[in-house]
């Protein structure tokens, strides 16, 4: 069976992500912070057999090492985020913990495993990949995740060798 990791898989997009991959007979292991946000009870109903749940922050690379390590996963989604937009006009700290600062060292826990020769050992190679078509917004959230997600995919890309 094929291993997906999706990291903030409690979410609400997650969760219906992650029954989705469970449907079509993948092994889904969801990295969440179970925060304010979270669907706690969608977790407990779903087969153990195709599903595991690790409460972890994206932003903790070694632990994000081992996981992967672990797991070997195909396929790894990054749902993670701090949500509710009125959150960050008041706090954006946790919103650029978790958003800028949690993607990032996902992408360096990536970074560190392909220096590591992980990829080639898991006989791994990770596509980045992020849909086009977000449309024009003047929300600050979406405009600082789309900034992230175009320097990230250029940075990560070339970096890793990605497009090659």
């Amino acid at each position: 069976m094929k291993k997906i990791i999706v990291t903030g898989g409690s979410g609400f997009i997650g969760s219906n992500l992650v029954d989705f991959l469970i449907k079509k007979k993948f092994f889904v292991i969801n990295l969440d912070k179970l925060t304010y946000s979270s669907n706690k009870y969608q977790n407990g109903l779903r087969d153990k057999k195709k599903y595991k749940l690790i409460k972890v922050d994206i932003i903790n690379k070694k632990r994000i090492i081992e996981i992967i390590k672990k797991y070997k996963p195909k396929v790894i989604f990054n749902l993670a985020a701090e949500t509710h937009v009125d959150r960050s006009i008041d706090d954006p700290s946790n919103f650029i913990h978790t958003n800028i600062n949690g993607t990032f060292k996902l992408l360096e826990s990536l970074r560190f495993l392909q220096n590591k020769k992980m990829f080639k050992e898991f006989r791994w190679k990770p596509k980045i990949k992020f849909e086009e078509g977000l449309k024009e917004t003047i929300n600050w959230y979406f405009q600082h995740r789309k900034f992230l997600k175009n320097i990230s995919k250029e940075k990560y890309e070339k970096r890793l060798g990605l497009n090659e």
